[in-house]
């Protein structure tokens, strides 16, 4: 889900969606929801959450998604918890729209767009 165009109500919409599949009993454990220039969603079977994208000047949105993805499978496959997985994917995403074309975001950027999202 990319873009970002939906109000609350279409993000209460996913949310309830999400919590279906993974209360469904089907194996899914986690759902990450990219809510594109908004932030994202984080659905577990114990928690809904909401994660806001931090502000940044975005220059180019190529690879943001992929970023995002990425960041969230290193988090996860290190031990981190969801939640704190997802807040890390989504800085990801908000340090690669930094860059140009299809350059990823420096470990130093991300690391600073974190620290901010912490405030």
């Amino acid at each position: 889900m990319g873009g970002g165009s939906g109000g609350r109500g279409d993000r209460r919409e996913l949310i309830e969606r999400a919590e279906a599949v993974v209360r469904g009993g089907q194996g899914v454990r986690v759902i990450l929801i990219s809510l594109g220039s908004e932030g994202a969603v984080c659905v577990t079977r114990e928690s809904s959450d909401y994660i806001k994208a931090p502000q940044v000047q975005v220059v180019d949105t190529t690879g943001a998604g992929d970023s995002m993805l990425g960041a969230f499978a290193l988090a996860i496959a290190n031990g981190q918890p969801p939640i704190s997985a997802a807040r890390y994917a989504v800085a990801a995403g908000a340090a690669t729209v930094e860059q140009f074309g299809s350059t990823l975001c420096h470990s130093d950027r991300l690391a600073e767009i974190l620290e901010k999202m912490r405030r």
